[in-house]
């Protein structure tokens, strides 16, 4: 999605507007209300970006840039010279999400900050099946964990053992078994709800799944059970999906970035 943004703005001079929002606008009312991403015209050097000697420089930069180009735009809208609801800006894309109505987005368009706009994406999973299928567990290792190699790889020592994996999804049930390994203790280590979800509990199970994907079990222990490739690894999660639609995906994004910046937890995957 953002790489399309930064090839629509190399190629416009002014705001550029995704042409799905310009067909939505075509025949709506002025005050019809639509929620969208913005992005500011100065965009972060990426070359120049990936020169910097640490993350927590990169991710430096990044706030930096946000601070200064979006300054104006902000006090615009603080100002309600643009009204706009629920203004959130992010520095992990340098632009915001805005509830906006049609006639102050002509506004919006007309500034020289801004340099392209497009409705935010809606997305809804669709609900799990149920199924009287008598589905056995494995009493050993999962066929697909077996498939790639990996318990050959726990034989050598690698386990994932250190390792911090992010992961966005429908939240996670800590409390699973195949979670929890023979350890007793949650291998979740942090979670944080970006959906209008009471909290970041699984309501799906898919988040779930893919948790124990990752690192469900406990690889050679006494766990029945082992699903996961990565045993000894930690989760945190993002619940992005929630039970009415999506969630805010750019803080998800944001907030595993300062994580790894400036929380001391080192992700080496979302």
């Amino acid at each position: 999605m953002w790489m399309g943004w930064m090839l629509a703005l190399s190629l416009v001079a002014r705001p550029g507007v995704q042409e799905a929002l310009q067909e939505a606008l075509q025949n709506a009312p002025p005050d019809q209300i639509f929620q969208v991403y913005v992005l500011m015209k100065e965009q972060p050097d990426y070359p120049q970006l990936r020169q910097l000697p640490t993350y927590k420089d990169r991710v430096a930069a990044l706030q930096q840039l946000a601070a200064r180009t979006q300054k104006d735009l902000r006090t615009a809208i603080q100002n309600k010279q643009i009204h706009a609801q629920n203004a959130r800006f992010y520095w992990v894309f340098n632009g915001a999400q805005l509830w906006i109505t049609k006639a102050e987005l002509e506004k919006l368009l007309a500034r020289d900050d801004i340099g392209w706009v497009e409705l935010v994406p809606e997305i809804h999973l669709d609900r799990p099946v149920s199924s009287d299928r008598d589905i056995p567990s494995p009493d050993a290792v999962a066929w697909g964990v077996s498939r790639i190699h990996a318990p050959q790889l726990w034989d050598l020592g690698i386990t994932g053992q250190g390792v911090i994996v992010g992961s966005m999804d429908t939240g996670v049930d800590t409390t699973h078994p195949a979670l929890k390994g023979s350890t007793g203790a949650s291998k979740v280590i942090l979670l944080a709800n970006f959906t209008t979800d009471a909290d970041a509990s699984d309501w799906h199970g898919h988040g779930t799944h893919t948790a124990g994907t990752i690192l469900g079990g406990d690889g050679r222990g006494s766990f029945a059970e082992d699903i996961g490739v990565a045993p000894d690894a930690r989760l945190v999660h993002a619940k992005v999906f929630g039970s009415t639609g999506n969630g805010d995906f750019a803080a998800a994004f944001q907030w595993f970035a300062d994580l790894k910046a400036n929380q001391g937890y080192n992700i080496v995957a979302v």
